[in-house]
């Protein structure tokens, strides 16, 4: 990993090295400036700028899609190249595992949560000693290995990235002994730095969900007015305020 880094380094390809994905960026902060839509100068720079936009986002990929590949090959080339590829295929199938076993329940529970479930750290630690069965690790590298390609990524998929270093499938990784979690912080200091986490991470969903949640207690079910057909433009097209919307509930419209 350290030699994969390097890599980038050595090729400039962090800190403005990929100068067409920073000029790309620049739009971005132009248009913080003058939104387009809004202003006059922004929507027309943004007519004359999108294509040449969309055409350097897609250069930008592909010039650090090569650079993923080239730090791979450098640390292949640095050491052994079965732990480089090992490497990879570590965090490629820690990442299919994780999202499996936590992100996306998570994701799930809070799309109907009332209050803050169980924080995503403390969930990560509760399993991730699963990730020491060879069987359950090999289970996720095939599926990093077949997962489909994201075109939007800027990091090629691990198939391909693996294919680079002369795998033509996926071959057979042992797991990490001693996670270095373990070996470079004390039991107390990893205790305390979760317990941090998992507080701020509550505390946040807590007023995500106080802010945006509509409570039960005081809603009253109120008959929705159907819209009638569409014939002229509604006054708020011509510049006046549009009405608030009450959807069903007397404390959405403030009464």
């Amino acid at each position: 990993m350290l030699a994969h880094e390097h890599a980038h380094l050595r090729n400039r390809d962090t800190n403005g090295g990929l100068n067409l994905a920073e000029l790309d960026k620049s739009f971005d902060l132009i248009f913080e400036y003058a939104p387009p839509g809004k202003t006059v100068s922004g929507s027309l720079f943004y007519w004359i700028m999108a294509p040449l936009s969309y055409s350097l986002k897609r250069e930008g990929i592909r010039l650090s899609r090569r650079a993923e590949i080239d730090a791979d090959r450098h640390a292949a080339m640095s050491g052994d190249s079965y732990e480089a590829a090992r490497a990879l295929l570590l965090i490629a199938a820690a990442d299919k595992f994780f999202d499996d076993r936590v992100y996306n329940p998570l994701k799930r529970e809070l799309l109907g949560a009332m209050a803050p479930p169980r924080p995503p750290l403390d969930r990560v630690l509760a399993v991730c000693s699963d990730l020491s069965s060879t069987s359950i690790l090999q289970e996720y590298a095939l599926k990093a290995w077949a997962a489909a390609d994201d075109e939007k990524a800027d990091h090629p998929p691990w198939s391909e990235r693996l294919t680079a270093l002369g795998y033509s499938s996926v071959p057979t990784i042992e797991p990490v002994l001693v996670p270095a979690l373990s070996s470079l912080l004390s039991n107390e200091m990893i205790a305390e730095r979760v317990r941090h986490f998992d507080s701020e991470w509550t505390t946040k969903i807590a007023d995500y969900l106080d802010r945006w949640a509509i409570p039960l207690d005081c809603c009253e079910e109120v008959p929705v007015t159907p819209l009638p057909p569409r014939q002229t433009p509604p006054p708020w097209w011509r510049g006046q305020r549009p009405p608030r919307v009450s959807h069903g509930c007397r404390c959405a419209s403030g009464k």
